[in-house]
């Protein structure tokens, strides 16, 4: 989100970002080259390395998994860059892993625990469907109730769409009333299909102004 601001910009952002959370909002953000202020203002890191994830503690305690892992972070030395250079190490990965209080999904096991994998490990080990679907159940649910939030906040675009829906009905009812079964008329009904598809594909651009009221959000 700070791609191309200044850090005063930038940790202006961070802070609009904070005020929305406390509101009760969750926010989810990926951070470019943040400065020591705007990277402290966070309240929880998700640290990923090759797609794998590393550590996730608050923003809080990284001083303590830092000392704790055997790599300090310098006075005077920003901490963000601090640890993108401790994980190019994969065997220096693993040890900060070892601090996160991170609770993995797809193997049911935390990975501070004895038994739970390790950052190595769990790049060979076999995926776990089950969890999967679950986690795509999950996502499912939270974009269906989504939609159905942006519908209840703009009911008169539920309405436009429904209206729209049944004038098209009608029309495509009536254009193509009476066909007979013969060539031409599996031709126009296929113009008929067409003629549906390309309408509910154009419709669509209608909820581009439900978006455009979130991005002042994002």
């Amino acid at each position: 989100v700070t791609s191309g601001l200044d850090s005063t910009t930038a940790m202006m952002m961070i802070r609009t970002l904070r005020a929305l959370s406390r509101r009760g909002r969750i926010v989810l953000l990926t951070i470019h080259q943040p400065s020591s202020r705007a990277f402290m203002g966070l309240d929880r890191l998700l640290l990923l390395r090759s797609g794998e994830l590393v550590l996730s503690t608050p923003v809080h305690n990284l001083s303590t998994v830092c000392v704790a892992s055997g790599f300090p972070c310098e006075a005077g030395v920003n901490m963000a860059d601090h640890l993108l250079d401790v994980i190019q190490d994969p065997a220096q990965a693993a040890r900060i892993t070892e601090q996160s209080d991170w609770h993995d999904a797809e193997t049911g096991h935390d990975v501070t625990s004895p038994g739970g994998p390790s950052f190595d490990s769990r790049r060979g080990a076999g995926r776990d469907w089950g969890a999967t679907i679950r986690r795509a159940k999950l996502e499912l649910g939270v974009l269906y109730w989504r939609s159905g939030l942006a519908v209840l906040r703009h009911p008169s675009l539920f309405r436009l769409h429904l209206i729209v829906a049944i004038g098209s009905a009608l029309v495509v009812g009536i254009l193509f009333h009476g066909l007979g079964h013969d060539v031409s008329g599996l031709q126009n009904r296929i113009g008929a299909v067409f003629f549906v598809l390309a309408l509910f594909g154009f419709s669509g651009l209608s909820a581009m102004e439900v978006f455009m009221g979130e991005m002042a959000l994002s």
